[in-house]
């Protein structure tokens, strides 16, 4: 592997805050996704209120790093987090609705295609391992 295939892809700042708005949106659909997942889904112990508090946990932490002024120099390092929020995220909700078998199992995709257009080859495949 050459060197410059390890190195991130030389993104300049308005595409970074380009990404930035739309990784915004994906975290968004997350959370719809999410809740439209409760008016289908069939809850182990009859109640959906861990899987609820994850869903508010994960947009409460969307506004604070979108909407507060946090990391909001660094686009790189704002998706970065985002990225890791996301991930867990799916993580915690499919854990919830099944494990392995959970429906939402397939919302990993957003995480890893988020990272293959920001982040490069590397990032993204040591995200994809670790899935």
């Amino acid at each position: 592997m050459s060197r410059s295939s390890r190195e991130l892809p030389d993104l300049d700042w308005a595409e970074l805050r380009g990404f930035a708005r739309s990784v915004v949106e994906v975290e968004w659909l997350l959370v719809a996704l999410a809740l439209v997942y409760v008016y289908f889904a069939d809850f182990p112990d009859g109640s959906p209120g861990l899987y609820l508090a994850f869903v508010t946990g994960f947009a409460a932490s969307i506004l604070v790093l979108r909407y507060t002024p946090v990391l909001r120099g660094t686009p790189r390092l704002l998706i970065g987090v985002e990225l890791a929020l996301m991930t867990l995220f799916v993580t915690l909700v499919s854990w919830q609705t099944g494990g392995v078998h959970s429906p939402l199992i397939n919302l990993y995709l957003l995480p890893l295609v988020t990272s293959a257009l920001v982040f490069g080859r590397l990032t993204t495949l040591w995200l994809f391992v670790f899935l």
